[in-house]
């Protein structure tokens, strides 16, 4: 004989906890990865975790029924972010989503250029400065050229040159940090546009 049974019902909501990314404060930062623990509370119907960051979907299994799973995030953006969690059951079931917001300390480089406006092929003299001891190397690329790092001075800024070369489209100064852990920090970017 054989026998089945059916479920319908959505397990709760998981609970979510980071002491990197906590939700009450501003801390980390762009290419600086982080721990996020997932809960399932103790229902025993709860065997994974289905979480959406960024534009990706992704499953983890509990360590047991009603357990944990513990994943490591790295933002890439800073400001204010957003995991997205659901609870599975054995029968493929999603609870209702628990979201988990907290706030990505800004670490990305600032970048300022003078002079802001010029004719066209008129060289453009660039500063980056890094946002702190983190920002071990500073990277700038013009549109989507090579990129070309340079090591902060003791006042923790670097100099480069552009030179625009289109009246119509502004050029899009990039600059980045590459920080201690190897990572690369988020993008600024500061436009310049010139004249015919």
């Amino acid at each position: 004989m054989c026998r089945f049974t059916t479920d319908f019902i959505s397990p709760p909501a998981p609970s979510v906890s980071s002491s990197d990314y906590p939700t009450d404060t501003i801390t980390g930062g762009t290419g600086i990865p982080g721990a996020f623990t997932f809960s399932g509370n103790g229902v025993k119907d709860i065997v994974g975790f289905r979480y959406q960051w960024s534009d990706s979907v992704t499953y983890v299994a509990a360590n047991r029924p009603g357990g944990t799973a513990a994943i490591q995030l790295t933002p890439d953006r800073f400001g204010a972010a957003t995991l997205s969690v659901s609870s599975v059951d054995a029968a493929g079931n999603e609870a209702n989503r628990t979201d988990y917001s907290f706030a990505v300390n800004d670490n990305v480089p600032t970048v300022s250029c003078t002079p802001t406006s010029a004719h066209v092929g008129v060289p453009r003299t660039c500063t980056v400065t890094r946002r702190d001891e983190t920002n071990i190397a500073l990277r700038y690329q013009l549109n989507n050229g090579p990129s070309t790092e340079l090591a902060p001075g003791a006042d923790g800024s670097a100099t480069f040159t552009v030179t625009p070369d289109d009246p119509y489209v502004p050029a899009h100064v990039q600059v980045r940090a590459r920080l201690a852990n190897g990572n690369l920090t988020g993008v600024r970017t500061y436009d310049l546009w010139s004249d015919e």
